[in-house]
């Protein structure tokens, strides 16, 4: 695979290198959830999470804008570009919601317990009307339709020929998080930001000196709202998508990439769930081993899910009618079934 420059020219044909940057944030965001449970590792917990969902994050503020700009999006697709993003979003989730649901229901069988899940809670949350504690990483998922929300809604601003109409689009998350406004998208909304910003001038819709500008005020958003290491993080992500390595990635590495969502999704349910039930139990064996045991059950449940649920739904998907894209290109998912 290629390099590409971060004008575009000499650009992948093939994303290759976001679908190994996806695996690697989900796998940084399991770590951190296994450590912190019990106790392991603690100095590296916050930093792992953090990190793993601005990349996340980043990536999703990048690849949707190319995807969408490929594919000549317009006010009047609104409906169907939503469609097609819930369509590869929500059955994944619909599904983990389900298996963390029924896992409460046998955690609380085994322990003569009874289940804190009302219904009524589960029927919310299917809406994404709040985060069950059983599986509290669906929060991102929250933040993650916001953000198609929002990208649907100004995507013409944000790439309107008028200078001063890209601006107030860009400026305008922003804006209402300076104001005080309670949302939690707005709180995350700066690693969105970044990724739009580079993805514009990469596809030379903006100048070298509005880039600039731009991922300048998008970082000072993320450094105070999540410090050094979110700057950090964010600027090596873009710099890993400008300039991809010159490498062959493993098939594992695209392998556990492709499936990068629906493990995000049950990694929590599923891994914490066996530790819970073995560290305890089991106190001469190493917990690195019980975490690696953790983490591939939790994978062989993601790739279940990803041939019988994520798969189907990105077919399904496909088929709601759009516009020819200006330029053929393969592109992986997104997070979220995040493309």
């Amino acid at each position: 695979m290629s390099s590409g420059s971060p004008d575009g020219r000499g650009a992948p044909r093939r994303l290759e290198h976001l679908d190994a940057l996806r695996g690697a944030a989900a796998l940084m965001v399991c770590l951190s959830h296994y450590g912190f449970t019990h106790g392991w590792y603690d100095w590296a917990i916050t930093p792992l999470a953090n990190a793993g969902v601005y990349v996340f994050f980043l990536i999703s503020g990048y690849l949707i804008p190319r995807i969408l700009s490929k594919e000549g999006y317009g006010p009047s697709r609104f409906g169907r570009y939503m469609a097609k993003r819930l369509l590869r979003l929500h059955p994944p989730y619909l599904a983990a919601l389900l298996i963390t649901f029924a896992l409460s229901l046998l955690a609380a069988h085994v322990k003569h317990d009874v289940q804190d899940w009302p219904v009524t809670d589960l029927l919310a949350q299917v809406f994404y009307l709040g985060v069950p504690g059983e599986n509290p990483v669906f929060w991102t998922l929250q933040v993650e339709i916001c953000y198609y929300v929002f990208l649907g809604a100004t995507f013409t601003f944000l790439n309107s020929k008028v200078a001063a109409v890209r601006w107030i689009a860009f400026l305008l998350p922003c804006a209402l998080w300076f104001m005080g406004l309670d949302l939690l998208f707005l709180k995350f909304v700066s690693p969105f930001l970044c990724g739009i910003a580079f993805e514009q001038y990469q596809r030379g819709e903006t100048d070298v000196k509005e880039f600039g500008l731009k991922l300048a005020v998008a970082t000072t958003v993320v450094w105070l709202t999540a410090g050094g290491l979110g700057v950090a993080v964010s600027l090596a992500t873009l710099v890993f998508i400008a300039w991809p390595p010159r490498l062959t990635w493993p098939r594992p590495v695209l392998g556990f990439g492709a499936i990068s969502y629906s493990f995000y999704l049950l990694h929590y349910p599923i891994g914490l769930k066996f530790l819970n039930l073995t560290v305890a139990r089991l106190p001469r064996v190493p917990p690195s081993l019980l975490a690696f045991c953790a983490f591939g059950l939790s994978v062989s449940a993601a790739w279940v899910l990803y041939r019988l649920v994520e798969q189907p739904a990105m077919r399904m998907s496909r088929l709601i009618a759009s516009e020819p894209p200006r330029e053929a290109v393969l592109v992986p998912t997104d997070f979220g079934r995040l493309g």
